[in-house]
């Protein structure tokens, strides 16, 4: 049966090495590095203090039993509002949830088209069913425009739809996590509620395991 689409810190046994900074800058990341059990995160021009501190939040992450998916939105959005904080007067971006771009500068709003086309183009793609042609926009999207967030519930309708019943669970929880305080997309999250339910039926139509 047809997938409807819905349209109206790593858990882990956490061993954090850090490194007394240098005079060398360096924008090295975190990377993690899996062998066997021995779990181990790497960051690059860390001071000891800022090592332990985040391996407490690790742990704390860990042991709280959180979904990774909410405490990631939940970052996501007071990086946000930092990033707003430090210049108040620069215009804030944000995309409703059929791609038209919204820039919100001292009390005026700007409408633009943003991504509408590409919203219609995967709207056309749901309604032919072209499931992998859905996928590959969602994905292209998703990277192109994060804060746009419907392509995410697009990638969950595809996955869906292909049977990846693992990958369309991980994209609907992710898209509730992101959008559950966007006003925008508040009737959008009830309804990915809703298809989280129905996940485990459609593991069983297609005859694969439900995560």
């Amino acid at each position: 049966m047809r997938y409807a689409l819905v349209m109206a810190m790593m858990f882990l046994t956490a061993k954090v090495e850090g490194q007394v900074a240098s005079q060398t800058t360096t924008t090295a990341g975190c990377t993690a590095v899996v062998v066997g059990h021995d779990n181990t995160i790497n960051c690059g021009s860390l001071t000891i203090e800022e090592a332990q501190k985040l391996a407490e939040i690790l742990n704390e992450v860990r042991n709280s039993n959180l979904s990774l998916d909410i405490v990631l939105g939940k970052l996501d959005a007071i990086l946000a509002e930092i990033r707003r904080n430090e210049n108040p007067n620069r215009g804030v971006v944000s995309y409703d949830a059929n791609g038209s771009k919204r820039t919100t500068s001292a009390g005026k709003v700007d409408y633009e088209d943003g991504e509408h086309s590409a919203f219609l183009l995967a709207m056309s793609y749901d309604s032919q069913r072209l499931w992998q042609n859905e996928l590959d926009l969602a994905k292209t999207e998703e990277q192109k425009i994060p804060e746009w967030l419907t392509p995410i519930m697009f990638e969950a309708t595809a996955n869906a739809n292909l049977c990846h019943i693992t990958d369309a669970a991980s994209k609907l929880n992710d898209f509730i996590a992101k959008a559950s305080d966007e006003p925008a997309y508040k009737s959008i999250v009830a309804l990915a509620r809703q298809d989280l339910d129905n996940l485990p039926r459609m593991a069983e139509q297609c005859h694969v395991p439900y995560p």
